[in-house]
């Protein structure tokens, strides 16, 4: 068998945005045998948008295989007029994640993030490859209008102001058990805020452009047809 590389940067012909090279972007070219029962399920989960093919597909369930906690990305929105009252929850979190071995962090701000992220020290980011972005098109919007900064695979998303008090590791344990494109734990139920852990098919349910938030355009067509489940949490910190 005869393996290349491919090291170059790689553009998302549905958007335009250039995907820059990572480690998870480097590619070795490799022919397998798979049944052909497999294969359907494979080609189920292509959508031509964010699983572009049958290749992207298994990258990314392979990488979710392999990784121990299934998650290896997370995502901080703070979006709204006062990015600077998330500094407290994002400094938590930041470390949280640091503690899983989640390495890879994506900051989405909206027009006032500027005082979050130049808050940010050193410290707070060590260890962590902390990437960020800018949108002001809704918390679902702003998401899809960042996932150049994401690699193929499960994201985990905090959207609050408050974090809830959760042991990740069950959290995280929980979303692989049922087996759902959205797994949510609410701090604020009546605005959906909170955690959530989102399977690379999510892409699929958000509007492709426009303004679009989880509340009202993403998780009512989840919950119909039961794609959606709540992680209940008795506190937050």
């Amino acid at each position: 068998m005869t393996n290349t590389s491919d090291n170059s940067d790689q553009t998302d012909n549905s958007t335009g945005l250039r995907t820059p090279s990572s480690p998870l972007l480097n590619k070795e070219r490799l022919t397998i045998s798979i049944s052909p029962e497999l294969l359907d399920l494979v080609d189920r989960r292509v959508d031509g948008v964010y699983l572009r093919n049958r290749s992207h597909v298994i990258e990314s369930m392979l990488s979710e295989a392999f990784d121990k906690n299934g998650v290896e990305q997370a995502v901080f929105l703070a979006g709204g007029d006062k990015a600077q009252t998330f500094k407290p929850c994002l400094t938590d979190y930041l470390a949280r994640c640091r503690d899983m071995h989640i390495g890879r962090l994506a900051l989405i701000t909206g027009y006032w993030g500027r005082v979050l992220t130049e808050s940010l020290g050193a410290e707070e980011t060590s260890g962590l490859d902390v990437r960020f972005g800018h949108a002001e098109t809704g918390d679902a919007g702003a998401l899809r209008d960042n996932r150049q900064l994401f690699a193929p695979g499960t994201l985990m998303i905090m959207n609050s102001l408050s974090c809830p008090a959760v042991d990740l590791s069950d959290f995280i344990q929980f979303h692989q058990r049922n087996n759902r494109v959205a797994t949510v734990c609410y701090t604020d139920q009546a605005q959906s805020r909170g955690l959530y852990i989102f399977a690379p098919d999510i892409f699929r349910y958000i509007p492709s452009h426009g303004f679009a938030m989880f509340q009202t355009d993403v998780f009512p067509s989840l919950e119909e047809y039961q794609l959606l489940i709540e992680y209940h949490a008795d506190t937050t910190r």
